[in-house]
């Protein structure tokens, strides 16, 4: 059986939990639905049951990330996680991530749609390319397209860059995949087709530099050290919040403020190491400063990252 054909068949009859007699047929699913995706060449790691966020917060998620059996065996053994594929050049996959309205507005481009399959083929259209069938996942709010990216090109995580209602995910980021449940729906395979290589187009899109303003209609140009000072105040502003948290809080604290830089790496505002680094030292400043004190440099490196790479994964530009 090929990659492309074991891929096809995961998860696509995984029912809601319902009960407590339901639980271990529910487990066993999503193991298989973990094991397939591994076998189809992805690396795989455990996300919260009806969820979908890591579930292993101590750990880094892009770490552990494995397509070992006995790895897959033991986290889906007792818990019944929903199953984390990695993007980018580990799996070998980008991802297009396509979410409906939800009833909000559509802007003037976009009128009449409440879809991003809808904006998707719109743009497709108007670049003169296409959208070739490829291997499609329903999701609770949308659904998401896998490709095969060129080689040699690195592709980040966008958010709206490429239009309306189309999110990106490859370097550092993961999707949820088929076979997953969360309490307001479930992933399943909507197109049981090989995944195709990327529209050069899409490619073109995914990759081009911001717009600039046009100077005809465009305001005077603000001081270069405009944006410097705000990006430092809001960098300032997240590590004095976590020196300052007290005892029971700090960690979500440290948390919180991590996402929010996360945010801006994801969006090429912050240098992640950077990041990383005021965060690390802002978390650990109390240590030692009370003899009964659990937190470790090491746990709050692990919140920090961890942190960091959520943020990333909803790009933030200034």
């Amino acid at each position: 059986m090929s990659t492309d054909q074991t891929l096809c068949r995961q998860g696509s009859d995984v029912p809601a939990p319902l009960g407590a007699r339901h639980r271990s047929r529910h487990r066993v699913l999503l193991h298989r639905s973990a094991a397939m995706a591994a076998r189809s060449g992805f690396f795989v790691f455990p996300v919260a049951p009806l969820g979908k966020v890591p579930a292993l917060k101590d750990l880094n998620w892009a770490e552990i990330a494995t397509r070992d059996p006995a790895a897959l065996a033991r986290w889906w053994r007792a818990t019944p996680y929903n199953v984390g594929i990695v993007t980018g050049s580990r799996s070998g996959i980008v991802v297009v991530d396509l979410d409906t309205s939800h009833g909000d507005a559509p802007p003037p481009e976009c009128s009449g749609m409440s879809h991003g399959l809808d904006v998707l083929t719109r743009l497709a259209d108007q670049a003169g390319g296409d959208l070739p069938a490829t291997f499609t996942v329903t999701t609770p709010r949308g659904q998401h397209l896998y490709y095969r990216p060129p080689p040699g090109v690195e592709l980040r995580n966008t958010q709206g860059k490429i239009g309306w209602l189309v999110d990106t995910r490859g370097e550092g980021g993961y999707v949820v995949a088929a076979g997953s449940v969360r309490s307001d729906g479930r992933y399943h395979v909507q197109r049981a087709v090989p995944i195709a290589e990327l529209p050069r187009w899409l490619l073109e899109a995914w990759t081009a530099a911001p717009p600039r303003a046009d100077p005809a209609t465009a305001g005077p140009p603000r001081p270069p050290t405009d944006l410097d000072a705000y990006r430092r105040s809001i960098v300032d502003r997240e590590t004095a919040n976590v020196r300052s948290a007290r005892p029971g809080t700090r960690h979500q604290a440290l948390l919180s403020a991590a996402l929010c830089l996360g945010n801006l790496v994801g969006g090429g505002e912050l240098d992640e190491r950077l990041a990383y680094q005021l965060l690390v030292d802002a978390g650990t400043a109390h240590i030692g400063q009370r003899r009964r004190c659990d937190c470790t440099p090491d746990k709050v490196g692990k919140t920090v990252q961890w942190g960091i790479d959520q943020g990333r994964l909803r790009p933030r530009t200034l």
